[in-house]
């Protein structure tokens, strides 16, 4: 709830996705953090009577599980996904990175595959720093996640290749960042 321009980060990413999103038939948004669920109450209250769809805030079980080991705990709610007229799709943001968040950029390269899972946006760093971040290995010809490292995450499998952040370098390629 850091303020920026008098606003907490978290509602220009709100007002960001709202703004791309709303003509596409967005009907939820889902919060989620380590935070107590009531510290999020009037935010969120606040949220869903502006914009018109229910902002909700799910709490992530005690432990520091991460982002991954949030959305495996709550999989079965998040399974539909973000509702946008007929499709259902999951968009994943890190609220505390600040940037243009390239929304329907984004669904609309998920869509241009029918085969696809997920679509990722990742950010190149520098080799100093990879370590700090999860890491994402792709295939360079077809940009399909291979593997998914994970920097605070032990012993999580969300899908077929996922693991724990090794000791040495991999990539420069992290998510999902801007």
């Amino acid at each position: 709830m850091v303020p920026i321009a008098g606003m907490p980060l978290l509602h220009h990413h709100l007002n960001a996705c709202w703004n791309s999103l709303r003509d596409e038939g967005l009907v939820e948004i889902d919060l989620m953090g380590f935070f107590p669920s009531s510290e999020f109450e009037s935010f969120c209250e606040h949220a869903t009577l502006k914009m018109g769809v229910p902002v909700k805030y799910l709490e992530e079980p005690k432990g520091g599980v991460g982002t991954a080991g949030g959305l495996v705990h709550y999989q079965s709610y998040l399974s539909g996904g973000l509702t946008l007229g007929h499709r259902h799709i999951l968009l994943l943001i890190h609220g505390d990175v600040m940037c243009n968040f390239p929304f329907t950029e984004m669904i609309a390269a998920h869509e241009a595959r029918q085969d696809n899972v997920g679509t990722v946006l990742c950010h190149q760093v520098e080799r100093t720093t990879v370590q700090n971040y999860g890491c994402v290995v792709e295939d360079p010809k077809t940009h399909e996640v291979t593997t998914l490292y994970l920097a605070s995450c032990t012993g999580i499998s969300i899908q077929r290749h996922v693991s724990q952040f090794p000791i040495s370098f991999i990539k420069t390629i992290v998510a999902p960042l801007c």
